[in-house]
């Protein structure tokens, strides 16, 4: 049998509409993963907040990070590959979106170290978002305009959806990048775009999965930002609460995501492919 690896999103997929991973989702997933099981994570969160988020997880395989920019070892915290922004792209983003960039968090990776450089903070928005992750040891906040081009990971900006697509259409067309903008589901309002290189995105993230001996892919997710990653799985599974362009893209439909659907699927998934694997059916 081809070896298969289960890869979910996290918010709005895995999580709780309290940003939570409930018991019933922990406790299954780790006992899948004592049969042998092996489960990842696709998300566009960093290490600050997926280490608290997944700490009582099992996970040993490479997780993907800021949205398929970074594979990362959770176990023994590193960053295992890391997708940067050219140094020619950062100068073109910067130049085009002039005092815009002002609003934005914009991310460096160096030494294993996760630096977001920012100027300041000018709405409710964005202070709630820095107070969310300020005081993580896995990110380090500076409040100072970026001196270094290079080892740019990404670029997050945090706004309404008018300001972001007005910064989306201001860059759309730089060649080098890549835009993922998005409702934020934890926000009535709030919108976020972010700015990757080209070659990091979710989907791209899974194909180095797969070159690392996972053949068989099956994935789970609920926004825009998924739909890379549903395009290269072998299955693709959307929540019942998924936008609906992610669900006619899916293999099939599943529960929503505050009910344990997506481990409750992958438990029956894992138990029918090992019994037809071992000739049961």
């Amino acid at each position: 049998m081809k070896k298969t690896i289960y890869i979910s999103d996290l918010d709005g997929t895995l999580l709780s509409q309290n940003k939570e991973i409930s018991n019933v989702t922990k406790n299954i997933l780790n006992q899948l993963k004592k049969k042998g099981c092996n489960f990842s994570i696709a998300t566009a969160r960093t290490p600050a907040t997926v280490e608290v988020i997944l700490k009582e997880l099992d996970i040993q395989e490479p997780i993907i990070l800021m949205n398929g920019a970074v594979l990362y070892d959770l176990k023994n915290h590193r960053y295992l590959e890391v997708e940067f922004i050219s140094q020619q792209v950062v100068k073109q983003v910067l130049m085009q979106l002039d005092y815009l960039i002002e609003t934005s968090f914009i991310y460096t990776i160096d030494n294993n170290e996760l630096i977001v450089h920012y100027q300041q903070l000018e709405n409710e928005y964005k202070i709630a978002f820095y107070q969310e992750r300020a005081k993580s040891p896995y990110k380090c906040f500076t409040q100072q305009r970026l001196k270094d081009y290079t080892k740019v990971a990404y670029f997050v900006f945090l706004d309404t959806e008018d300001r972001i697509k007005m910064i989306y259409e201001r860059v759309k067309k730089i060649d080098g990048i890549a835009l993922v903008m998005y409702k934020d589901v934890y926000s009535k309002e709030g919108y976020i775009l972010e700015i990757y290189s080209d070659r990091a995105t979710k989907g791209n993230a899974i194909n180095k999965l797969k070159r690392r001996g996972y053949e068989n892919v099956i994935c789970f997710g609920d926004n825009l930002n998924d739909l890379c990653m549903f395009k290269v799985a072998d299955e693709a599974y959307a929540v019942g609460n998924a936008m609906q362009e992610v669900k006619e893209n899916a293999t099939a439909v599943i529960g929503n995501n505050n009910d344990d659907s997506v481990a409750r699927f992958i438990q029956l998934h894992y138990e029918k492919m090992k019994e037809k694997e071992n000739g049961l059916c």
